[in-house]
């Protein structure tokens, strides 16, 4: 008896030390709640989903109780005031509050040395008390579409991968104190930036590999000792040059975007300082010939919105490597001979976008796509 009452009990107790380890959801998403349900959260939950529901407030200590939440989901409230005190006792990993009414940034010091990934975006944030952000940990922060004018940081933020400002008013480049040596991703586009991205600025973000400045007014950009740098979005801006390199060429960037741009000159002999480009954007430029370029690794070349008049096949035999070239919207009347630059492609796919032009049908050229 004794010794079924001991496996009895050790049972029991296997069961909740494993309850307490394995991972525990609890959905509330679409109940049109407008407080938080605390009688029906479980105590052990560990994420909590309370996605589109009419919850406004976030008051003192609103989630004590469940001291193992480690991802919260409050997107999709109408969420205006947020306690200083409304995480007190938690270990919140992950928070998300995008798509609510939150105007100031809120004060998250309680759980500043756990959480990791934020999302505030699509608020209408237009302010940041700088006391507020020491968030040492965080490695995902996501602030676009708020209205931001102004962006600095005077804490350290060495864990801080992606950073999204994209959306927002920003009319210079956010400052930041120290250096972000762990950054990754820094999207800035559709601000009002204007001026220059110089060397200087890349101090800051020493490893950076994705760079987004597209629909700006950034007038010229430099980049220097960008050694990781795989892709640069610089599209819809007012530069009238090309990106400049500086002190060495660019041996990781492999996509770039410079299209939609006032450049008043793109020379072949640029683009031998971006010696393993796989994908450039040179759209909307007004470029009335075919870039000289089979010196290098191309994957995607895109030249639409461009006046192009004609592409011969022997142009675009010459690159091995093609799967995408976008040519709508030109000024093409004959096609080339898809069929030999597909032959002369190391590439499994290869496709060509030639919408809107005014392809001539003859029986010189055989027009498989009638009308484009």
């Amino acid at each position: 008896m004794r010794k079924e009452v001991f496996w009895g009990q050790l049972f029991l107790f296997f069961i909740h030390f494993g309850s307490c380890l394995s991972e525990v959801v609890q959905t509330f998403k679409h109940q049109g709640l407008i407080s938080v349900p605390t009688d029906q959260i479980f105590w052990n939950v560990t994420r909590l989903n309370l996605q589109a529901n009419q919850l406004q407030n976030i008051s003192d200590y609103e989630f004590s109780s469940f001291a193992r939440i480690t991802k919260l989901l409050l997107d999709f409230n109408d969420i205006s005031f947020l306690s200083s005190l409304a995480f007190a006792g938690l270990r919140i990993e992950q928070l998300y509050l995008s798509h609510n009414r939150i105007n100031t940034f809120p004060d998250l010091r309680v759980i500043s040395s756990t959480l990791a990934h934020l999302d505030m975006s699509d608020n209408g944030i237009g302010f940041i008390d700088p006391d507020f952000f020491n968030l040492t940990v965080l490695e995902i922060f996501d602030l676009s579409r708020n209205r931001l004018k102004l962006f600095n940081v005077s804490h350290k933020l060495d864990n801080l991968q992606t950073f999204d400002l994209s959306r927002n008013s920003l009319a210079e480049l956010p400052a930041f104190t120290y250096t972000l040596p762990s950054l990754i991703t820094l999207d800035l586009k559709h601000n009002k930036i204007r001026g220059t991205l110089d060397c200087k600025y890349y101090r800051k973000i020493p490893g950076v590999r994705h760079l987004f400045v597209s629909h700006n007014s950034i007038s010229e950009i430099s980049l220097c000792d960008l050694v990781q740098l795989r892709e640069l979005q610089a599209k819809s801006n007012k530069l009238t040059e090309p990106p400049t390199v500086l002190n060495s060429s660019l041996p990781s960037l492999k996509r770039l975007y410079v299209g939609y741009n006032p450049l008043s000159n793109v020379s072949n002999e640029y683009f031998h300082q971006i010696p393993n480009l796989e994908l450039l954007g040179l759209s909307g430029l007004r470029l009335t010939a075919w870039p000289d370029l089979q010196f290098l690794p191309l994957r995607d070349i895109l030249l639409n919105g461009n006046h192009l008049s004609q592409v011969k096949t022997e142009d675009l035999m010459r690159y091995k490597y093609l799967r995408t070239i976008r040519l709508d919207d030109n000024r093409i009347k004959m096609l080339p001979d898809m069929i030999q630059v597909a032959r002369a492609s190391e590439a499994t796919e290869l496709t060509i976008e030639l919408m809107d032009n005014k392809i001539n049908c003859s029986s010189d050229n055989v027009c498989w796509l009638k009308q484009l």
